[in-house]
């Protein structure tokens, strides 16, 4: 048969390159927790959280995972019938975020300006299709350029803040059954520079008011330095450890005079040429982007796909060599990686991080040195290792953060580059 020549086609493959997101994942994101002020809310036990256990290696995963299951459930169902009795617009099958205690303390002013924030703040739109083929106006989901926005507004939904589309140039929201009218007054859209979006809207009582989510490094920069943002930072630690994706919401209350005058500059600033256009517009949105007040972080979680721990288990097995670049910190990295059995307790991780091209080869030349024996100044040793293609014993897994990746491939000469590849191919598994 023409499929005989299968296993000799995989026998020839050595490497497999992946990300992480949409590939190892299913790029569908559930809102699990938030930090609020001082508190952390919201259940959740992710595939990621259960390799951060694995790698601690002093937890019964098993128990652990049967025990939050069963105290999500009993959480859950408290929670439905309270919501549905409050909010119209309320699906339990849409349900992803669990805390009891969210829901005794949701009329706290914290917590409603949290909602509302995630309410406010996104570029989402109504997806009417699902409203007018169920023919019921209550169903409101939500479509845009990324599912964690989805994920993000829709939580603000479900607790009873609802975006309700755009008329003309404002926001409509119910707020609690009160409809409201918002005023968009400017929206700067996420970029992967910017790492960040920021809105700002005339409230119905005539304030003028920003809200601006992004990047926990990037909001925290621009914090106004709150009683809270300790806090709320630890619970952002935390949840880069459970393998949960990050951000960070923030509020300004802006002088109208102050804004009208600055968003004149602003749109003069889009009629200049190209770069001129690009540099200047940036200088004017840092002006407001600076002194926020923190009014919280979330934490959202993106499932593996069914079966990724095993199928990467088994391409080791047979010796294939597994590099998967992702966007997450390092924290979050590492306890994905043990999830979804790139790493486990018996590998020793070498970790690549540096601030400079001197710094880099040393760190390299010393792992080869001390991991492998060898010795990276002698060019024989270099000629052996590029042609040596044995499969790499399992007791080795290399970590690398984007900022020495751009470095190395940036900054560093042709030799600093060969020995990184000399180390990863010594490596069962790499992660950037």
């Amino acid at each position: 048969p023409k499929s005989w020549g299968i296993s000799d086609d995989l026998g020839q493959i050595e490497y497999i390159f992946s990300d992480k997101t949409g590939t190892l994942t299913q790029n569908v994101m559930e809102f699990k927790k938030c930090a609020i002020a001082d508190k952390s809310y919201g259940l959740a036990y992710t595939s990621a959280q259960e390799g951060y256990d694995k790698r601690l290696g002093n937890v019964d995963v098993t128990a652990k995972a049967k025990y939050m299951k069963e105290l999500i459930a009993n959480s859950r169902s408290q929670m439905i019938p309270q919501l549905k009795s409050s909010n119209p617009f309320f699906k339990e099958e849409n349900l992803a975020f669990v805390s009891p205690e969210f829901m005794d303390e949701m009329n706290d002013k914290r917590n409603h300006d949290f909602l509302l924030a995630l309410a406010l703040c996104h570029s989402a739109v109504i997806d009417y299709e699902d409203m007018n083929s169920a023919n019921d106006e209550t169903i409101i989901n939500y479509s845009a350029e990324s599912p964690d926005e989805i994920a993000l507004v829709s939580f603000a939904r479900d607790m009873g803040v609802v975006f309700l589309g755009k008329e003309d140039d404002y926001y409509l929201v119910s707020d609690n059954g009160k409809q409201l009218k918002y005023k968009v007054l400017c929206v700067i859209p996420f970029s992967s520079a910017r790492k960040r979006m920021r809105i700002v809207l005339e409230s119905p009582d005539g304030n003028i008011k920003m809200y601006m989510k992004g990047a926990d490094n990037v909001i925290m920069q621009r914090s106004a330095r709150g009683e809270f943002d300790e806090e709320i930072g630890k619970n952002l630690e935390e949840y880069s450890n459970e393998g949960l994706r990050t951000l960070c919401i923030s509020t300004k209350d802006l002088n109208p005079n102050e804004f009208y005058d600055w968003y004149d500059h602003y749109a003069k600033a889009g009629k200049l040429l190209d770069e001129q256009r690009e540099l200047e517009t940036e200088r004017l949105a840092d002006q407001f982007e600076n002194s926020v007040v923190l009014l919280g972080a979330t934490a959202i979680d993106d499932k593996l796909q069914d079966g990724v721990p095993e199928t990467i288990e088994s391409l080791r097995k047979a010796g294939i060599k597994i590099w998967v670049l992702t966007g997450d910190k390092v924290e979050t990295a590492i306890s994905i990686g043990y999830s979804c059995s790139m790493l486990n307790n018996n590998m020793d991780l070498l970790k690549v991080q540096s601030e400079s091209v001197e710094d880099l080869e040393r760190t390299i030349d010393a792992l080869l040195k001390e991991k492998f024996d060898i010795d990276p100044t002698k060019a024989v040793n270099l000629k052996q290792a590029r042609s040596d293609h044995s499969i790499p014993d399992e007791r080795h897994a290399l970590l690398i953060d984007g900022k020495t990746l751009t470095i190395l491939f940036d900054e560093s000469p042709k030799d600093v580059q060969l020995k990184f590849l000399m180390l990863g191919k010594k490596c069962c598994s790499i992660l950037c």
